[in-house]
């Protein structure tokens, strides 16, 4: 199985940056999704090992989905989050970085000129 840290490796990543949950770089990824407003508490529809690709809308002013989003989706054993910056966060809240260290969560920032895309065919290509 191939690890989140693997996977920031590849060339699609440059430029990249662990926010937080640096200590859960070695969780195993099996699929890549897209998700532009990850502010849902129900994230049954996974299945473990997914990298969730996001904009971030949603999350930027609200508190208390900042507080939950991180916990929901350590709970359904998500791999990662990756976020796409500059478009509605200029930064990853702080609510969000304490989880996601407690919980050994990572959390990935990618510039905003990134495609997910071409990190999607990348992530596939070696899965």
């Amino acid at each position: 199985m191939v690890s989140v840290s693997t996977l920031l490796e590849l060339p699609v990543f440059k430029g990249y940056r662990i926010a937080a949950g640096q200590n859960g770089l070695n969780r195993p990824v099996r699929w890549v999704h897209i998700v532009a407003m990850p502010e849902s508490d129900d994230y049954q529809w996974t299945k473990g090992g997914e990298i969730i690709l996001s904009v971030a809308y949603g999350l930027q002013e609200n508190t208390e989905r900042q507080a939950r989003i991180i916990p929901i989706m350590a709970e359904s054993k998500i791999a990662a989050l990756v976020i796409s910056m500059g478009h509605y966060l200029q930064q990853i809240p702080p609510l969000m970085v304490e989880a996601a260290n407690r919980l050994n969560f990572p959390i990935i920032e990618v510039p905003g000129d990134t495609l997910f895309v071409d990190i999607t065919k990348a992530i596939f290509g070696t899965l």
